[in-house]
């Protein structure tokens, strides 16, 4: 790193900065190394430079917690690993040998077992869950969700707790909110801070993305700004490291979805969080966005029927540039309006000079053509199938 003389002797804290930063690469690297050379030319998978802890420990023959019995020991945040670190500083050599992402298992709080209870009271929760927010938000899986993160045998006990949590905070009734206010609503202050302390174990999941991304429609309902928009700001980011940024393409090879179910649920999530990220922008549409507009080739979430089934194959996406078929279903019909809303977003941002004036007219036309064909689909899909919600049409209408 070159740094000015001038400035040397003016912000000496400069060379103890950057001293400090090429210190942390170097370590990096070198742990990076080792990891190269314990992979050998047989391709063998290393072992994590720090293991991971496990504070959560369940007796034999029992599926009780061991819960955190001081306010000391819920707050602990244990240092994410280098393996972390390796992950967004070297990806490359995260791929080459084979590493994982460590998956932190925190300690659950009173507080949060409180309001989540047991594995019964989570399917209650999940349960009521799905007839409400999911029915209009379909972003988490019903069969991945009770056949995977309510196995035992998962060890996914952090991200079991903050989901449910998370579900149920997105299903309180607005008038309980009201009454004590968002700085005294117990609910919401427990989610806010137990999804901080997992952000900064270093856990990185989808169900920990889609945990925050029902604190943000919970913040959004209940009008609770800026927290709301700068949520939803931290849903993007969120996604991005986790390779969902370019709308069912993953960007790691090492992030790539197990299964074409896991991978649709990227899709959905990341879908989620851009019709979020218009609507909180509608007031302001000249902001930037937290997420860009995708392309035409972008793929559009799979018929919810489809996907609820777990019969979908990733070759049967349809892409945005040739979506205007009949039976799409209700969320991939909504990101399509999402994207015309985004287009509509484009028109108002750009400049106003007398040379473009005469394109964005042509544009405009145009993008209200496309919305009405929109509506217009849209009111027969619903018709035929009789879909009760059309979050579309409205997408449509607040586009025009």
């Amino acid at each position: 790193m070159l740094i000015p003389a001038d400035a040397v002797q003016s912000q000496p804290c400069l060379i103890k900065g950057s001293a400090v930063l090429h210190r942390s690469y170097t370590h990096v690297f070198h742990v990076a190394a080792q990891s190269v050379a314990a992979t050998g030319r047989r391709g063998r998978k290393p072992r994590n430079p720090i293991p991971t802890p496990a504070s959560i420990v369940t007796s034999p023959g029992s599926s009780e917690i061991q819960l955190a019995t001081s306010a000391a020991q819920a707050t602990s945040i244990d240092v994410p690993s280098i393996t972390t670190a390796i992950y967004f500083l070297a990806p490359d050599i995260f791929s080459l040998t084979r590493l994982e992402l460590p998956r932190p298992d925190l300690p659950i709080a009173v507080d949060v077992y409180e309001q989540v209870g047991d594995v019964s009271r989570i399917r209650s929760i999940a349960d009521k869950y799905f007839v409400a927010i999911h029915t209009w938000m379909p972003i988490v899986s019903k069969k991945g969700f009770r056949a995977y993160l309510l196995n035992p045998l998962a060890r996914r006990r952090t991200e079991l707790y903050l989901l449910a949590l998370c579900m149920k905070l997105s299903c309180t009734p607005a008038a309980d909110f009201a009454e004590e206010g968002p700085e005294n609503f117990s609910l919401y202050q427990t989610a806010k801070r137990f999804c901080s302390e997992v952000e900064a174990a270093g856990l990185l999941s989808i169900h920990c993305l889609q945990a925050e991304v029902l604190i943000a429609i919970f913040e959004i309902g209940q009008a609770v700004y800026p927290a709301a928009y700068l949520t939803v700001g931290r849903c993007a980011r969120y996604g991005t490291a986790l390779g969902y940024g370019d709308f069912g393409k993953t960007v790691n090879e090492h992030t790539k979805p197990n299964s074409s179910i896991d991978g649709e649920e990227g899709r959905r999530v990341w879908w989620g969080i851009t019709m979020l990220d218009r609507y909180v922008n509608l007031s302001n549409p000249t902001r930037p966005l937290a997420i860009k507009n995708p392309g035409i080739d972008a793929e559009l979430p799979l018929d919810d029927d489809t996907w609820e089934n777990s019969s979908s194959k990733s070759e049967e996406c349809v892409q945005i540039s040739n979506g205007f078929t009949l039976k799409m279903g209700f969320f991939s019909r909504l990101a399509q309006a999402t994207y015309l809303l985004g287009q509509a977003f484009d028109l108002l941002s750009s400049d106003s000079a007398d040379a473009t004036e005469c394109l964005n007219a042509n544009q405009g036309a145009q993008l209200r053509r496309t919305l009405q064909a929109l509506i217009n689909i849209a009111d027969e899909e619903a018709s035929v199938r009789q879909l009760y919600i059309c979050a579309q049409s409205m997408s449509c209408f607040s586009s025009q």
